[in-house]
């Protein structure tokens, strides 16, 4: 049986396309949707510095549950993932419904257990442009690019 997922791909830290930090954002995920195996291997496949897989969130204090991938490994947190990550969700109105925004994200210290990264929006650090209720820039130290979006079909 065919299965789809949705993403992104955005270049972030960067005002042009082939710029910056490149990051595939996996949007939409019902839980369960994907296995750990099969997210490294996607993350491997895309040969990204990181991979994110968004997921509805287990907390009522955070607006979506985010896995970080590299080709290699799962990461507890990163901080190009998490702007890029945001400004995905941002712009299919997930993201900003009051001044602060957290995700969940898996830490790996002895076991894995979920914990919120709190992200303000918008901040001294974090400087957000809205048009229409959209993100469409957001900067930490620069903004994020669109690259493209595509599906991605497993056949297993």
């Amino acid at each position: 049986m065919a299965r789809t997922f949705a993403f992104v791909q955005v270049d972030v830290f960067t005002d042009r396309v082939f710029g910056g930090n490149q990051l595939a954002v996996f949007f939409d995920l019902e839980p369960g949707a994907l296995l750990d195996a099969e997210m490294q291997a996607i993350a491997l496949e895309m040969n990204l510095a990181e991979t994110t897989f968004v997921y509805p969130p287990t907390r009522a204090d955070c607006v979506a549950r985010v896995r970080i991938f590299t080709p290699t490994r799962e990461l507890p947190f990163a901080g190009h993932p998490t702007v890029g990550t945001t400004w995905v969700l941002a712009n299919r109105g997930r993201v900003f419904r009051s001044s602060s925004s957290r995700f969940e994200r898996r830490a790996r210290l002895t076991a894995p257990s979920p914990i919120c990264a709190p992200w303000r929006t918008p901040s001294r650090d974090m400087r957000v442009q809205l048009k229409d209720g959209r993100a469409t820039r957001i900067e930490v130290g620069g903004g994020v690019v669109p690259v493209f979006e595509g599906v991605l079909t497993l056949t297993s």
